[in-house]
């Protein structure tokens, strides 16, 4: 059908409403289904490539393994094979995908230290501009 589609999923912890944040995320992996399939796609003919999860911050629990473990298993449990995965690590990751051709492109980006936010002390503003 030459369809595709991504999503970028960011769970947080768990909060005080009755939301698990791994519902969103397997909403928003629905829509994307329905969306494909809706223009042509057929679902079993789905395959899926898992990029990401990055810990990106010191101090915080593992949210990016913890989102790529959500889609993974939501995959499964759905029957849809997983072709490619680049999960983990520590540095961000740009990602561009060509949705009629299912072509991938992953590329690590060379970033700043992460952030510690366990830090006590407000790191300084980096300019005149301070946003709150």
């Amino acid at each position: 059908a030459k369809v595709g589609g991504m999503n970028h999923i960011l769970l947080s912890q768990a909060d005080a409403s009755n939301i698990r944040p791994e519902q969103v995320a397997i909403n928003s992996i629905e829509l994307v289904i329905n969306a494909m399939t809706k223009v042509g796609a057929n679902k079993g003919d789905l395959q899926a490539k898992v990029m990401g999860g990055a810990a990106m911050s010191v101090g915080l629990a593992s949210i990016g393994q913890n989102n790529a473990e959500v889609a993974l298993s939501f995959l499964e449990r759905e029957g849809i094979p997983v072709i490619a995965t680049s999960v983990g690590g520590s540095r961000a990751r740009r990602v561009q995908f060509l949705p009629a051709t299912g072509r991938l492109r992953q590329k690590f980006v060379d970033a700043d230290p992460m952030l510690d936010v366990t830090a006590r002390k407000a790191p300084e503003p980096a300019s005149d501009v301070e946003l709150f």
